[in-house]
């Protein structure tokens, strides 16, 4: 009684105290396992790895076992801070001392490794786990098919799919709004429907990942349909909802829509409207082209705003060439994010589009005081089961093949009326040497090398980490009307599906 006694309390008042604190309390055997087992979960709860390992190696060094609970905070602890390599040590060390790791375990490793965007790992953590004969239970599976969505990698989200139907957990709530959340990422639609029309019991969170589904496809008055259909189907919307719904707007130029819904979430709902959905106002007027009534509507917020809400303005003014207004979104942007280089480049893109080159170099010099680095644009395309990744700084093996098709391409599409928009490149030079870097935006390699090794039946899916330019978006058009072929591109923003010359955003995006 002693032992849980003293468990408790320590368990209680760790987020509360300092760690020499803990250090304080009495080492008799009786205390010591329920103490230092306590403490170390809290110490890595908080963040101090150093005391709990300190901790761990003391109670080793008197011959005090810690239990599977200890063992998994830490690990839980180094994986959501991004350190897997220490996680990792910590498995090994549970099994030199003949602790197997459990379900817990591998969860923690392949959760933490999910949200810090190391998605990979996740998947090798996966099979792993498989290969220890541990079985996985839902919030591995989620946090597994968040690692599918993060990298928009179908097929492995199909075959866990499969994994999950053989293995019965495909009726879970929490892996259905999983799988349904990955075919959307993941640039099938149908797919996500189809899992949503078996489902018998939809969440709140299910229905919100639906909606936000219709708006990164840019089928804002579907969405609002559903959303009509979830408010028939008596299930009540919270602040996430609305945040789905008014991306639903904003991405289909719905601004009506999008004031009614703003309007409603606190009359109707006693919603308050959060930063995500002032962010989501300032877009929708933005790029509707009303950017004096976006530049008000900041101004009146009861919240002061975030990156997000001056970002949005930053992209409206590139889009409408307003230098003046997006001089001073970037100046609040450079002051609150000084170390994102996409706020640079973007600024610097507004400025070459004016030729305005003096402005351009002040950027790249304010960016070489602050030791900002443009962060290389990256695109890939899964061909069978290899991932080809194309980057700005390493070219690809086949690079001399794939701009020799390029070229070819590029040949095709000019008797057709393509035009390259050379305002996309912000550097000084002429035409001709602009043209040259447009062929090197790693979107376009990526498309030119599906072309040239799938299917003609195929669809070529390509994924990009920024937004698209506007030369690589009016490309992909003239790539699908050359090719008679369907591309789906997925850049920063939302997908482009392109056929027959056309794109899924009616170009509004």
């Amino acid at each position: 009684m002693e032992q849980l006694t003293t468990t408790t309390a320590t368990t209680f008042f760790t987020p509360w105290v300092h760690a020499s604190s803990i250090r304080k309390f009495p080492r008799t055997s009786s205390l010591a396992v329920g103490v230092d087992a306590d403490a170390s979960i809290g110490y890595s709860s908080k963040g101090l790895f150093d005391d709990a390992e300190m901790l761990l190696n003391q109670m080793e060094e008197e011959g005090i076992k810690p239990n599977i609970f200890t063992w998994n905070s830490v690990l839980s602890g180094y994986s959501l801070n991004g350190r897997e390599k220490d996680a990792l040590a910590v498995i090994e060390k549970m099994r030199a001392l003949g602790v197997a790791p459990n379900v817990v375990s591998w969860t923690a490793l392949i959760s933490g490794c999910s949200q810090n965007e190391k998605y990979k790992e996740s998947l090798d953590f996966f099979s792993q786990m498989l290969e220890e004969h541990v079985k996985p239970n839902t919030a591995t599976l989620s946090s597994l098919l968040q690692a599918c969505a993060g990298m928009s990698w179908l097929q492995k989200g199909k075959e866990i799919h499969c994994w999950c139907i053989r293995n019965s957990f495909d009726e879970d709530v929490m892996v259905a709004t999983a799988l349904i959340h990955m075919y959307i990422k993941s640039g099938s639609q149908l797919g996500a429907s189809e899992i949503f029309s078996r489902m018998k019991n939809a969440s709140v969170a299910t229905w919100n990942c639906m909606i936000m589904g219709f708006a990164v496809y840019s089928k804002g008055r579907e969405g609002i349909a559903f959303f009509n259909k979830m408010r028939e189907m008596g299930i009540q919307p919270d602040a996430i909802t609305f945040t789905a719904l008014l991306s639903c707007c904003k991405n289909s130029g719905l601004l009506d829509e999008g004031w009614k819904y703003f309007d409603s979430m606190k009359a109707d709902y006693n919603i308050q409207p959060t930063i995500e959905h002032y962010s989501c106002m300032v877009d929708l007027l933005g790029r509707a082209g009303y950017l004096d009534e976006a530049w008000d509507f900041i101004h009146t917020m009861p919240i002061k705003p975030h990156a997000s809400v001056w970002g949005s303005l930053l992209q409206s003014c590139r889009a409408h060439n307003n230098v003046s207004l997006g001089r001073f979104a970037a100046k609040n942007l450079f002051e609150l994010e000084p170390n994102n280089s996409a706020n640079y480049v973007i600024m610097m893109n507004l400025y070459s589009m004016s030729g305005r080159w003096e402005d351009v170099e002040h950027i790249k010099e304010q960016m070489s005081a602050r030791g900002v680095r443009i962060r290389p644009g990256l695109s890939w395309i899964q061909i069978n089961h290899n991932v080809h990744v194309f980057s700005e700084e390493e070219p690809h093996p086949d690079a001399g093949d794939i701009y020799f098709e390029l070229y070819q391409l590029i040949s095709e599409m000019k008797k057709l009326g393509y035009i390259p928009d050379v305002k996309c490149v912000y550097q000084d030079t002429d035409d001709v040497e602009k043209e040259k870097v447009l062929l090197t935006h790693t979107e376009k390699l990526a498309i030119t090398y599906g072309l040239m090794k799938m299917k003609n039946s195929s669809p070529i899916r390509v994924i990009k980490t920024t937004r698209t330019c506007s030369d690589c978006h009016t490309a992909a058009k003239f790539m699908s009307l050359v090719r008679n072929c369907e591309i789906i591109l997925k850049d920063g923003v939302r997908f482009h599906h392109f056929r027959d010359g056309r794109c899924s955003c009616n170009d509004y995006w």
